[in-house]
């Protein structure tokens, strides 16, 4: 490859990352068209939740946002990142939509840990995940 190729290759790179860079975090996770975790309450269009949210001590409480997305139905859990092994009661079974679902987790049902948190949800039956990368527990 000619020097001439390396650097056409090397501006489309930096203009492909430039655009991801400028666009907003709502703009990243295509308008919202999927289930997520949420941070705000109601749910609203862009409010994720933070990667690397701490869970801390006492209860917890995460927020299932169906956001505009078409799904019909979807489940809920934290994973453990290190053991792959879902949380017994800690999340909620598949079910029906809602614009919002909020599930609770005590203390001593999260062990010290980081995890992944895992929805996953159906749109015409066909099923999809999409995973917030990890709350941690001290």
């Amino acid at each position: 490859m000619k020097a001439g190729s390396y650097f056409l290759v090397a501006t489309l790179i930096a203009v492909v990352a430039s655009l991801f860079l400028t666009a907003s975090p709502a703009e990243a996770f295509g308008g919202d068209t999927m289930p997520h975790y949420g941070n705000t309450s109601p749910c609203s269009n862009g409010g994720h939740m933070v990667n690397g949210t701490h869970t801390g001590t006492g209860s917890y409480q995460f927020r299932v946002c169906k956001a505009l997305s078409t799904a019909t139905r979807w489940k809920a859990q934290l994973i453990n990142v290190v053991t792959l092994v879902p949380l017994p009661n800690c999340g909620y079974p598949e079910e029906d939509t809602t614009p919002e679902r909020i599930f609770n987790c005590t203390a001593l049902q999260i062990p010290a840990g980081t995890y992944l948190a895992s929805i996953t949800y159906k749109v015409q039956g066909n099923p999809f995940t999409h995973a917030h990368y990890y709350y941690i527990k001290p």
